[in-house]
């Protein structure tokens, strides 16, 4: 059957180590986003607008005890692409339609401009959001710290700073495991394709510090080969991504080689990162890769459709919808071998 009708949903809440604890909650919040079909916005502000991802309100805090959110998004248009990156949103609970919004008016003040200025790719929040008017600034400011992510904060930052002399400094590395959240909507109706991904980045960052989801390339990127559309989304330890610049190096390489597509995954990743040195550890002081993909190859000619993703974190979640047949996925992937999190990967392939 050909499928170039209707619209393809991919959400992922994050690759890192969801607890099992809140299982139901995650299942009950990957699909209520994929069953939502009238509005992309929608979808979005599902998986933004909850404290159990790590965006937006709830979270992580930063070295000083606030909120920064990196956001990015693709969005292709009859063949058009758009894109832009934000940096530091301290103040919304959607960072993704912030930064959609913030680029909307960059498109209007570049569009008619004759100075020869190139439109910007990327932006610090604390700067551009001066271009909104004070009664949208009102609209959209909400304090996003949740008290379940203060009582974190509280309990660790005696440990993570020692005061010497009234200077503040690091004595321990605390590693937290943040999530990433993310989301490819392909409307082939309208063909179009979107990306979008948002975080808050890991605990006790140091302000200021943009993750991989402020920079595109780094967790989300989009290319075409061949008239096929290959969108990717990456989660996990935000600068070894952004060393990687993975999302880019995975899409402009996965069809190298066969069509085991889940194989040739792992096999680019284990060789791409060969060549940096990579900041991920383990629990005992190891060097690993710590990284969840998802990646979606749409063949324009004949309307196939494959995802596929791997993760060498100890869970990675996400899920899948087709308007066109009316299926839908929610995939709660965890490592068999959960104390070789970095060291292995898991993978699996979904026809769409």
């Amino acid at each position: 059957m050909n499928n170039n009708g209707g619209r393809i949903t991919i959400v992922h809440i994050g690759a890192g180590n969801h607890s099992v604890d809140k299982t139901v909650v995650y299942k009950k919040l990957i699909r209520r986003s994929l069953n939502i079909n009238n509005s992309i916005v929608e979808v979005i502000k599902t998986i933004e607008g909850t404290k159990y991802t790590n965006t937006g309100y709830g979270s992580s805090l930063n070295l000083i005890g606030k909120v920064e959110c990196d956001s990015s998004f693709i969005k292709v248009f009859d063949g058009v692409r758009n894109q832009g990156a934000l940096g530091g949103i301290n103040d919304s609970l959607y960072p993704i339609l912030t930064t959609s919004k913030v680029y909307d008016r960059i498109n209007e003040f570049y569009k008619d401009d004759e100075s020869g200025l190139s439109r910007p790719l990327s932006l610090y929040y604390g700067s551009c959001h001066q271009l909104f008017s004070q009664k949208e600034k009102e609209k959209d400011i909400h304090p996003l710290i949740s008290p379940e992510c203060q009582t974190i904060y509280d309990s660790h930052k005696d440990r993570v700073f020692k005061n010497s002399g009234g200077s503040l400094s690091l004595s321990l590395s605390l590693q937290e495991i943040s999530d990433t959240v993310g989301a490819i909507i392909i409307d082939n109706n309208n063909n179009n394709t979107q990306i979008f991904t948002s975080s808050g980045g890991n605990f006790f960052k140091l302000p200021g510090r943009i993750g991989c989801a402020g920079i595109v390339g780094c967790a989300i990127d989009f290319t075409i080969i061949d008239n096929i559309e290959i969108s990717c989304m990456c989660s996990g330890n935000g600068e070894d991504i952004i060393l990687m610049n993975l999302a880019n190096y995975l899409v402009n390489n996965i069809m190298n080689e066969s069509n085991d597509y889940g194989t040739n995954l792992i096999n680019l990743i284990k060789t791409h990162s060969s060549k940096f040195s990579l900041n991920g550890t383990n629990d005992n002081d190891e060097s690993i890769v710590y990284v969840g993909v998802v990646l979606l190859l749409n063949d324009k000619s004949t309307g196939n459709k494959m995802l596929v993703y791997c993760h060498s974190t100890q869970s990675f979640y996400f899920g899948y919808s087709n308007s066109n047949t009316g299926e839908y996925e929610v995939i709660l992937s965890r490592l068999n071998n959960i104390d070789k999190y970095g060291k292995v990967y898991k993978t699996g392939e979904y026809k769409l």
